[in-house]
C-alpha cells in the first residue's frame, strides 16, 4: 500500500509526542519527589531537567527535518535536507539561559511554596507550570526547524497546521482551516501540540482551505453563548477545548478547567448562553422582577445599585471581561457562607462575578456578573463611565481602585 501524506504526518506526530512524553514523565516524577521547593532544590531540578529538554529539542528537530524530506519525496520534489539547528537549540530557542526558563514555577506559586501556604495546591500548580514550559520548548523546536527546512524548498509556497486529535483548542482548530506561507513560522500557544504538513505546489492559494471545518468551529463557539469573532481572536479560543472524533470536529465544546482560588473547591467551568443573555440583556427573575441587564442601554430594573457597563462595551467586550474575571481574578474571597466573589480590573472596568458553592455536592453555580466601577475611552476619545441606577435615572461611577479591596 503506497504511503500517503496523512500517514507520514501521523507517524511524525506520534514520534514527537513520544519524545515530549518521556521528558514530561521524568519532570513529573522529579517534581513529585522533591524534598522541598527552596533555592537549592530548584537548582538541582534545573540541572537535571534542562539537559533532557535540550536533547528533546534536538531530537524533534531531527525528526522534523526527516519528516519534511519524506514529504518532499512523496510530492516528487527535490527539496534539500535542511540544517538541523542544534546550535540555536543549545543556546535556548527563547534567546535566554535555560536556567532562567526553569528557575521558578511562577512568582506566586513559589512564594506560597516558600511560606508553606496552601502547599498542596501550590505544588500542583508549580508542576503544571513546569510541564507547560517543557511542552512549549519542545513545540518551539518543531516550529523553528519546520520553518528552516521549508524555507529552503522551491515550488512549495504554503503549509497547513495539522491537529493531533488528543486535545485541540478552538484557536488551533480554526487555524488548521487556513494556510500558512512557508516563510512564516507557525504560531503556537502554551500547551500546543499541533503538527504541520506542506501543501503541494499550486495547492492552498486560497486563505481558507477547510471551509466546512471553519464554519463548524464558529458554530460550536456560538452555541455556548460566546460572540464568535471570524478572525479567531475572540473569545480567547485557546481557553476552549473542541473535542474531536477521528479528526473531525465533534459537537461538544467546553472551557478548560482552571485552578480554583479556593483550595479543595471547584469553579463554574462554563459560561452558558442563558447566563450571558441574562447578564447582558436582562431576564425575568423568579419573583417576576427584572434581573441582569448590565449592557449600556438595557434599561432600568428598579433594583438598588444596579449597574451597567460603559457605553462603548458591547456583547464582545462584556463576555470577554466576564470570562477573564471568572478564570483569572485579581482578588477572590468568600462572603456569606456559600457565596464566592471574584473581582478583576479589565481595561479600566472593575468587574465582579458571584457564584455559589455547595460543599456537599461539590457544585459551583454562577449567579451574577456586573461592573462595580470603571472608566473607558470611546472611539472619539471621550470618557465613558460605569452607570449606576438611582431612582429613575443613571449616574456615573468612575473607576475606583478600592473596589479591588476585600471588604
Amino acid at each position: 500500500m503506497p504511503v500517503e501524506m496523512g500517514d507520514l504526518s501521523r507517524a511524525y506526530q506520534e514520534a514527537c509526542h513520544q519524545v515530549r512524553s518521556r521528558i514530561e514523565r521524568f519532570a513529573r516524577g522529579y517534581w513529585a519527589q522533591m524534598p522541598n521547593y527552596r533555592d537549592e532544590a530548584i537548582k538541582d531540578m534545573v540541572a537535571a531537567i534542562t539537559p533532557r529538554v535540550l536533547a528533546g529539542q534536538e531530537a524533534v528537530a531531527e525528526l522534523t527535518d526527516a519528516y519534511l524530506a519524506a514529504c518532499a519525496d512523496l510530492m516528487g520534489l527535490a527539496a534539500p535536507t535542511g540544517e538541523v539547528m542544534a546550535s540555536e537549540i543549545a543556546a535556548g530557542l527563547r534567546g535566554v539561559d535555560p536556567y532562567l526558563v526553569y528557575e521558578r514555577p511562577g512568582k506566586e506559586v513559589y512564594r506560597r511554596l516558600s511560606e508553606g501556604k496552601d502547599i498542596d495546591a501550590a505544588a500542583k500548580a508549580g508542576g503544571l507550570r513546569l510541564l507547560n514550559l517543557i511542552g512549549t520548548d519542545i513545540q518551539l523546536a518543531r516550529t523553528r526547524q519546520g520553518h528552516r527546512s521549508l524555507s529552503s524548498w522551491g515550488g512549495v509556497q504554503f503549509y497547513r497546521r495539522t491537529l493531533t486529535g488528543r486535545e485541540n483548542c478552538a484557536l488551533c482548530t480554526i487555524a488548521s482551516t487556513q494556510h500558512y506561507r512557508v516563510d512564516h513560522v507557525m504560531p503556537i500557544h502554551p500547551g500546543c501540540d499541533c503538527g504541520f504538513e506542506p501543501l503541494p505546489p499550486g495547492v492552498g492559494i486560497e486563505q481558507v482551505i477547510e471551509p466546512k471545518r471553519l464554519e463548524a468551529a464558529h458554530k460550536a463557539v456560538a452555541d455556548i453563548g460566546f460572540t464568535a469573532d471570524r478572525s479567531g481572536r475572540f473569545p480567547d479560543y485557546s481557553n476552549i477545548i473542541l473535542e474531536t472524533r477521528h479528526g473531525e470536529i465533534g459537537s461538544v465544546l467546553k472551557l478548560i478547567e482552571r485552578p480554583c482560588p479556593f483550595p479543595g473547591e471547584k469553579i463554574p467551568n462554563e459560561l452558558t448562553k442563558e447566563f450571558l443573555d441574562k447578564v447582558i440583556h436582562g431576564a425575568v427573575g423568579k419573583k417576576g422582577n427584572r434581573v441582569g441587564a448590565h449592557m449600556f442601554g438595557s434599561g432600568l430594573t428598579g433594583k438598588k445599585k444596579h449597574t451597567q457597563f460603559p457605553k462603548p462595551w458591547r456583547e464582545r467586550e462584556i463576555t470577554r471581561a466576564i470570562s477573564s474575571t471568572l478564570f483569572n481574578p485579581d482578588i477572590a474571597f468568600r462572603s456569606k457562607g456559600a457565596w464566592r466573589i471574584l473581582r478583576k480590573d479589565v481595561d479600566g472596568v472593575i468587574v465582579e462575578v458571584k457564584y455559589s458553592y455547595a460543599k456537599k455536592r461539590k457544585e459551583a453555580s454562577l449567579k451574577a456578573a456586573f461592573p462595580r466601577s470603571g472608566t473607558v475611552l470611546d472611539k472619539s476619545g471621550c470618557l465613558c463611565h460605569v452607570q449606576e441606577e438611582r431612582g429613575k435615572t443613571f449616574v456615573d461611577v468612575p473607576y475606583n481602585p478600592k473596589d479591588l479591596e476585600v471588604k
